[in-house]
């Protein structure tokens, strides 16, 4: 359990510095590097009150940062958060940072207060706020952040890295497997080493060691020795301290070649969050289970990597979704309290295309675009705009029931008032989208007092039997990007293009196979949908 230890404690930190400061100095430094450019965030000393039931001070670490700097940006009038996993720490600051940037800010100023509250009783920071306590260290070093720790932190503890267990044993056993040795060695003494300077123009890099911080010259690249006795193996950057990528794979056929490495959560950790996440949850919360487990779980179930009980527990999770929804949807309708929604997208735009200093805006509607979908259309739109526009926002959209074509199109045209006057939801309402087109094409279509281009080709393609999931989703993406990319490229510059789906779809599998896809009700598949604004123009 290693203590952290301060690099140069009386030299003024640049932009990816972390530094332990006394009160005085961090006064100095924070209007420093105001002055700078950078925004202070000052993170609330705990206890922390945690959002999650039953949540206790220590444990927060994470959400205590995030919830200051989210603080820090909407005080200053930064624009809302975009849809971010909730596993990847490194999305959810870029996402911060990017917002800063929009405020003129050169980056964040994060002040850490006295952490001894948070400890147990060994005086040390339990396995989550260590891990999220290192993320950060590590991060410092190719992000515009200054990390300042209060001088009482010097005494704090703080776990290191998880080792795996097959290493664990393994070592147990070698050293029982060792003969006794007639007398114990005394162990090594290292002289002490005077604290290394740091310096601006030479900013040291922060790496993580086995067990431990290091110093990292950028100058030649080698390791200077860290305060205390560590076990000097170097080791890669965590992106998700809390929540680990699953274990390399099996060498297949004895040929040395791995397998793909899977760059989500693992299906095992997917399907035991959902478990887990039960009784009333914040909004928030359940779109960052769909997009963070529920997504990735119906991944790996449809590609037959997961097993049954996998399975059994995403159609519990969809099911309690799909009650929860519907016995809730009429109280949105009376009380107006409801999530961002598929009818709030004009709306939406005009806030996104002012945000950007957008000339004008383009609504692209694709038909049946579910989420899983829309994220492989996004990812090869990106690739192939990738000198001609840029994604501004990501949003996570969420339709009203009956999830049907009709029902949205006549929201969007009414906007929230028709959300409270609409006739109560029929059991189903055909959307009846032209059929036999031989090419995806646009066709225009009014709501209310403006104009979208809308692409039914999705429909089309899923009314009948094919292959798998999978197959089906990316033979369908690679169908309708080119036709989205075209038309993003004929806009003129400075064109925010809003790319967006009404409602999703089910689809069961069957025989190898998938049935045609079922829209209409109130699972996550129909109802939570993506939108993607595109700005038009020269991209540097």
């Amino acid at each position: 359990m290693p203590h952290l230890e301060s690099s140069a404690a009386g030299n003024v930190p640049a932009a990816g510095d972390v530094q332990f400061v006394t009160p005085g100095v961090k006064v100095e430094l924070c209007s420093l590097h105001a002055s700078a450019g950078l925004i202070t965030v000052e993170v609330a000393a705990p206890p922390w009150r945690l959002s999650s039931p039953g949540g206790n001070t220590r444990g927060g670490l994470r959400q205590a940062i995030d919830h200051a700097i989210e603080q820090a940006l909407e005080s200053r009038g930064a624009a809302a958060p975009g849809v971010a996993d909730e596993t990847d720490f490194d999305q959810a600051l870029s996402d911060q940072l990017y917002r800063a940037r929009l405020l003129g800010a050169g980056g964040l100023l994060i002040c850490v207060p006295h952490l001894a509250p948070a400890t147990n009783l060994a005086g040390a920071l339990d396995a989550d706020d260590s891990a999220v306590l290192r993320w950060w260290l590590a991060t410092v070093a190719d992000r515009p952040v200054v990390l300042l720790l209060d001088e009482a932190n010097r005494s704090v503890g703080a776990y290191g890295p998880p080792t795996r267990l097959d290493r664990i044993v393994k070592h147990a056993y070698l050293e029982a497997a060792k003969p006794p040795s007639s007398a114990a060695p005394e162990p090594e003494k290292s002289p002490p080493r005077p604290a290394v300077p740091v310096s601006i123009e030479r900013r040291p890099r922060i790496a993580m060691a086995k067990d431990a911080v290091r110093i990292v010259k950028p100058s030649d690249g080698a390791p200077v020795k860290p305060v205390g006795t560590v076990t000097p193996a170097p080791a890669e950057r965590q992106l998700l301290p809390l929540f680990p990528r699953p274990a390399e794979p099996v060498s297949a056929g004895g040929n040395g070649q791995e397998g793909s490495r899977d760059a989500g959560p693992d299906w095992r950790m997917c399907a035991n969050d959902l478990n887990i996440a039960r009784g009333p949850k914040p909004l928030t919360m359940v779109e960052r289970l769909f997009i963070s487990r529920y997504v990735p779980l119906l991944e790996a179930v449809g590609a037959g990597a997961a097993d049954e009980a996998a399975r059994g527990v995403a159609e519990q999770w969809a099911e309690s979704f799909a009650r929860s929804y519907t016995e809730g949807f009429s109280a949105v309708r009376v009380t107006g309290k409801r999530p961002r929604m598929v009818l709030d997208v004009p709306q939406l735009v005009s806030q996104i295309g002012r945000l950007h200093g957008a000339k004008s805006a383009q609504l692209v509607l694709v038909d049946a675009l579910r989420f899983d979908l829309g994220v492989r259309v996004h990812d090869r739109m990106r690739a192939a705009l990738a000198s001609h526009a840029t994604c501004t926002e990501r949003l996570l959209l969420w339709a009203a029931l009956p999830t049907t074509t009709t029902v949205q199109l006549d929201l969007l045209a009414h906007g929230p008032e028709g959300l409270a006057s609409r006739s109560p939801p029929t059991e189903r309402e055909e959307s009846g989208p032209p059929r036999g087109r031989a090419t995806p094409t646009f066709r225009r279509v009014r709501i209310g007092s403006r104009d979208l281009m809308k692409l039914d080709w999705v429909e089309s393609r899923l009314r009948d039997a094919g292959p798998p999931l999978s197959e089906r989703l990316d033979a369908v993406a690679d169908e309708i990007t080119p036709g989205l990319v075209a038309f993003a490229k004929s806009l003129a510059p400075r064109t925010l293009m809003f790319v967006f789906g009404d409602h999703g779809f089910r689809m069961e599998s069957r025989d190898l196979g998938t049935m045609p896809a079922r829209w209409g009700g109130a699972s996550p598949e129909e109802v939570l949908v993506p939108g993607f604004a595109w700005l038009v123009g020269d991209v540097h």
